[in-house]
């Protein structure tokens, strides 16, 4: 989505934006964020990107879970998705630059 509107996201990533930056100023943190929004068959009518709006509102600082590295978290998303894991993977940038900004640490 570089310097332009995220076309595929039909405004689910400005509504889900959104709702990370109300928190992160709220609590006055910076932060990266990656959302994921599983969407299955049994997702019958979609009502708009509100609720994806309010799903993050509602959800940010509820439940929190630390890892211990990028890898652990990538772990635990897999094994929560119910379609299955490591799809998202193939479309996060922002895994990759943390994956990248890991093996340079470690070199």
């Amino acid at each position: 989505m570089k310097g332009g509107y995220a076309e595929s996201t039909g405004g689910a990533f400005y509504a889900i934006r959104l709702g990370v930056l109300e928190y992160l100023n709220r609590v006055g943190r910076q932060a990266s964020a990656i959302a994921i929004r599983e969407v299955t068959p049994e997702y019958k009518v979609p009502v708009g990107i509100w609720q994806a709006r309010e799903a993050v509102r509602n959800g940010m600082g509820v439940n929190v879970r630390r890892f211990s590295d990028v890898n652990e978290a990538i772990n635990y998303v897999n094994a929560s998705l119910l379609t299955g894991g490591s799809l998202w993977l193939n479309y996060s940038r922002l895994i990759r630059e943390f994956r990248s900004d890991l093996v340079k640490f470690l070199i």
